[in-house]
């Protein structure tokens, strides 16, 4: 048996994976929502989207808390990181192979569907400006956002 918190994982990754990023709460209006663009808070309070929505009040009492203050952002909440937005110098722990430790690193680039890292404690701006990439990038094995704090 698998407990509510997998159970939620479980419900999140499918509608995350069906392109549905953000879950948002309308009150009279809709309900729950799923959408793709992440909602704008206006001034006054209310929610204003700008994509198509999804119906998702039959599985409104499966869902967890909302992380933000009027939704719920399901990437953050599943620890999904988009790393071709992620922006170079970001701090990160990384595996640079299988059963290898987690080391503090610098993130470097995210290509072809890999996520690169500076070693040996470099940066953008402390490498090697004539030879950018020999032996200052390294292809992740396994990569997260230093921001949550060690793995």
């Amino acid at each position: 048996m698998i407990s509510n918190r997998e159970g939620r994982e479980w419900l999140l990754k499918q509608l995350y994976d069906k392109g549905i990023k953000y879950i948002v709460y309308l009150g009279d209006i809709f309900g729950y929502i799923g959408v793709e663009k992440k909602p704008e808070q206006q001034e006054d309070g209310s929610t204003l989207l700008r994509d198509e929505y999804h119906r998702l009040d039959a599985v409104s009492d499966l869902l967890p808390d909302f992380n933000e203050p009027n939704y719920l952002d399901i990437s953050k909440y599943l620890g999904i990181t988009d790393w071709s937005k992620v922006a170079t110098d970001t701090p990160v722990y990384a595996k640079l192979y299988d059963g290898g430790i987690w080391y503090p690193l610098h993130f470097a680039k995210y290509e072809n569907g890999d996520a690169y890292v500076y070693t040996g404690g470099r940066t953008s701006w402390s490498k090697d400006v004539k030879d950018a990439v020999c032996n200052t990038v390294a292809k992740a094995y396994e990569i997260r956002l230093a921001e949550g704090g060690a793995p």
